[in-house]
């Protein structure tokens, strides 16, 4: 029984000391333009333009509507 506890509670602490690593590009932020661009490349936060549209990760949407609103 005690294995099966100190196993259960070393998956819970290693499960929680992952921390978020989500990279994938999932927020639409605007269309394109170079003004947007030049705002998220000098506040450092990564973009991807698809179809017209600049898409930033899910991690930086705070970041970006703080720099770029």
């Amino acid at each position: 029984m005690k294995k099966i506890l100190a196993f259960l509670s070393i998956m819970i602490i290693l499960q929680g000391c992952n921390g978020n690593n989500d990279e994938s590009f999932d927020v639409n932020w605007s269309e394109y333009s170079d003004t947007t661009v030049e705002r998220l490349e000098s506040n450092g936060i990564k973009y991807e333009i698809r179809d017209g549209n600049v898409f930033i990760p899910n991690k930086d949407h705070d970041k970006a509507v703080a720099c770029c609103s």
